[in-house]
C-alpha cells in the first residue's frame, strides 16, 4: 500500500530522538456486510521503538472520515505547529499551515460536543443566537465541513481543540 510506503520512508528521514512526537492519518476505504465501501481514517501515533529506531508499538485510532475520498495522507508532529501532506499527484511531501481556530469557535464547538443547542450556546457564551450562528458559519468554512457533526470529527481529528 502506497500510504505504508509513503509513511514510513518519511518518518526514517526523522531524528530518532523526535519520531515519537509525530503522527501519521490516512483515509482509505473498507467494505461493510452489506458490500458498501466506507471511507475509514486511520491515525497512528508511535509509543514504542526498536533500538534501530522502527515503530515497534502504536496506538491506532480509526474513525469515519470526514472527508470525500481516500488518500489525505497527514503527517503531524504532536505539540508543534508541524503538518505535512503528502501531494499523491506529485508523489511529494509539503509542508502546510495547521487551521488555527479562535477563542469563540473553540468554546462554541466544546458547547456543541457537549450537545448543547445554538440558543442554549447563546445564553452560556452571552451572545446572540446570531453570533453563534455567524462564528459556525466562519468555522465550517475555515475546515471545510456542511455541519456541526463534520466540524466536531475535523476539529478533534486534527487535535484543534
Amino acid at each position: 500500500m502506497k500510504i505504508n510506503t509513503v509513511g514510513f520512508d518519511f518518518y526514517e528521514t526523522l531524528p530518532l530522538e523526535d519520531r515519537k512526537d509525530y503522527s501519521i492519518s490516512y483515509d482509505f476505504h473498507l467494505t461493510n456486510n452489506e458490500g458498501k465501501l466506507i471511507l475509514i481514517n486511520q491515525k497512528l501515533t508511535p509509543i514504542f521503538l526498536t533500538e534501530e529506531g522502527k515503530i515497534w508499538k502504536a496506538i491506532c485510532l480509526v474513525s469515519l472520515s470526514t472527508q470525500q475520498h481516500a488518500g489525505n495522507i497527514i503527517i503531524q508532529r504532536n505539540r508543534y505547529n508541524e503538518t505535512y501532506k503528502y501531494d499523491l499527484s506529485s508523489c511529494c511531501w509539503k509542508r502546510i499551515e495547521k487551521i488555527a481556530l479562535s477563542d469563540r469557535e473553540k468554546e462554541i464547538l466544546r458547547y456543541s460536543i457537549r450537545g448543547y443547542s445554538i440558543n442554549e450556546i447563546s445564553e452560556k457564551l452571552f451572545i446572540s443566537s446570531d453570533t453563534v450562528k455567524f462564528h459556525r458559519r466562519k468555522l465550517f468554512e475555515k475546515l471545510e465541513v456542511s455541519n456541526i457533526s463534520e466540524a466536531i470529527s475535523y476539529a478533534s481529528q486534527n487535535e484543534l481543540i
